[in-house]
């Protein structure tokens, strides 16, 4: 019913998430370009590919996990219990159901987890977008000096020992290393530069903006949906007396709990890695002019604000926030265990 939700929900988004996808293929930076630190994208990428596959390939030894039960227990059943117009039990009609059912699980595991994997893959890119930011922010002052032509590890040199001299030391030493005469291509250089990445801050802002309320929605389905497997079936698999249902209940909880936790700290990691106010406070702005530093000022009080998607408006995506479901989870697993007990007294 889950999967059959998302594809209406994803439906309903198309064209907003069609647009989002070609604006990020289009506007994303491949690498960090302040000329000190090398950050690319390939990185994220290969996250991402190394999620899809163990997501999916996760899911369907799931589905294998439940149509290997039958074989298990020896009895003639079929992984998914439910009625049909002939008698299964009788050869070569239960192989052919047996061997369908397998199959149309293997076929909805790849469904679900394509479209599981949408929300943490575009999370990993947009985070990586902000660590590539996050760096040309804090080198700015650098890029413009290697701009102006002073070598790479004259500039490195100057800033490793930035912040083992007082002020006065340091601008004395400033004005030895870069040439006093180049200052207004300095000035120009920085103040080009700096602008350049305030422009990539706000595209990628929009881009959250974008996909919290592209997937919003999706989001509050897919928390509820864990949330209530994690909770009845954690339930029902401490409750149970079938040792048969045990490995089907268990693999279930584990993979609700997961998606979950993926979900969670996909965002988490969106969060992380637009946070990089500390970054900015790395770069000597002090040694900048004035119109620099009220500019510098203003990008410091817009990126006072938090980036997060949430789900639907009411929770958002974070670490915290799974520790806080799986509490919520147990403690109504723990109650329902308790009414139970008291109406068998």
């Amino acid at each position: 019913m889950t999967l059959f939700m998302n594809f209406g929900i994803f439906y309903y988004h198309s064209d907003n998430l069609v647009n989002l996808v070609n604006n990020i293929n289009e506007n994303f930076v491949d690498h960090s370009d302040n000329g000190l630190e090398d950050i690319t994208m390939q990185s994220s990428a290969k996250l991402s590919d190394k999620l899809v596959v163990y997501w999916t390939v996760s899911l369907i030894a799931s589905c294998l996990l439940s149509a290997v039960q039958p074989l298990i227990i020896g009895e003639r059943t079929l992984p998914v219990p439910g009625w049909l117009p002939y008698d299964y039990t009788r050869s070569p009609l239960y192989e052919l159901s047996y061997a369908w059912q397998t199959l149309c699980q293997i076929n909805l595991a790849i469904i679900y987890a394509s479209s599981d994997m949408i929300y943490p893959c575009m999370t990993i890119l947009i985070g990586q977008q902000f660590k590539i930011l996050s760096s040309n922010f804090k080198n700015h002052f650098y890029h413009a000096i290697l701009q102006c032509g002073v070598p790479k590890q004259v500039v490195l040199d100057f800033r490793d020992n930035l912040h083992q001299v007082e002020l006065s030391q340091l601008w004395e030493r400033f004005q030895t290393v870069f040439d006093v005469t180049k200052w207004n291509r300095f000035r120009r250089v920085n103040l080009d530069y700096f602008k350049r990445n305030i422009t990539h801050h706000q595209r990628l802002l929009i881009y959250c903006e974008d996909l919290d309320r592209v997937m919003s929605l999706f989001l509050l389905t897919k928390v509820v949906a864990a949330f209530c497997n994690v909770t009845f079936i954690g339930f029902s698999l401490i409750t149970t007396g079938n040792s048969a249902l045990i490995m089907g209940l268990c693999s279930y909880v584990f993979f609700a709990s997961t998606e979950l936790f993926v979900y969670t700290y996909a965002g988490q990691i969106l969060t992380q890695n637009a946070d990089f106010l500390w970054s900015l406070y790395e770069s000597p702005w002090y040694l900048c002019d004035v119109p620099f530093q009220k500019l510098f000022l203003m990008v410091q009080l817009r990126k006072s604000k938090v980036v997060y998607t949430r789900a639907g408006n009411y929770f958002a995506m974070t670490a915290p926030m799974f520790i806080s479901f799986m509490r919520s989870a147990f403690s109504y697993v723990a109650l329902l265990n308790e009414l139970v007990k008291s109406d068998r007294v």
